[in-house]
């Protein structure tokens, strides 16, 4: 069936607040000839987020890149980035070291601030052209 996958920064815009995403760059990477389904590390935080009670959705890149491509398995993590949070802090222990670097630099936790979403330009109709 198909889904309809939201853009990590037009769910900052509908959230009103900076938002947190997981990238696996694995599956990112263009000629790496892999399906979301064939990442190990997705597949294990996946059970994690789930196990912990933390909402998640896939998430696609930036819409305002400029950029079109297909989905590279990247997920919302649907808690507020605060690092009093007690969600927070579950998810930041399982993807970082205590020191802030990544335990699986193939598993990039990435934070994409509500200021840094402009709203997107208004496409122009045959009107306009």
């Amino acid at each position: 069936m198909p889904q309809l996958i939201q853009h990590i920064d037009d769910i900052a815009r509908a959230k009103g607040r900076d938002v947190l995403f997981v990238r696996f760059t694995r599956l990112a990477e263009l000629d790496a000839g892999l399906s979301e389904d064939d990442c190990l590390e997705r597949e294990a935080l996946i059970a994690f987020l789930d196990e912990q009670g933390i909402s998640w959705e896939p998430c696609a890149p930036l819409s305002t890149s400029g950029w079109i491509c297909g989905y590279f398995g990247d997920i919302y993590v649907d808690t507020p980035y605060d690092t009093e949070g007690s969600q927070y802090q579950v998810l930041q222990a399982r993807l970082e070291f205590p020191d802030g670097t990544l335990r699986d630099p193939q598993v990039r936790f990435l934070l994409l601030p509500l200021a840094s979403c402009p709203e997107p330009q208004a496409r122009p109709t045959w009107e306009d052209l």
